[in-house]
């Protein structure tokens, strides 16, 4: 089983300009959008299972 996203190197510091925050943002939302997509594809999974048995 794969361990969640680290999202520990997303901090947005005093030195990042506007882009900067908005790369890191971005970057961490595509992160939580893959966490998503796995999470549904377990359950589709799951579900296809459940209604095989």
């Amino acid at each position: 089983m794969r361990s969640p996203a680290d999202y520990s190197g997303f901090h947005i510091e005093d030195h990042h300009t506007a882009e900067d925050t908005i790369a890191i943002v971005f970057e961490a939302l595509m992160t939580a959008k893959g966490e998503r997509d796995r999470a549904i594809a377990i359950i589709k999974l799951l579900v296809e299972e459940r209604t095989r048995i």
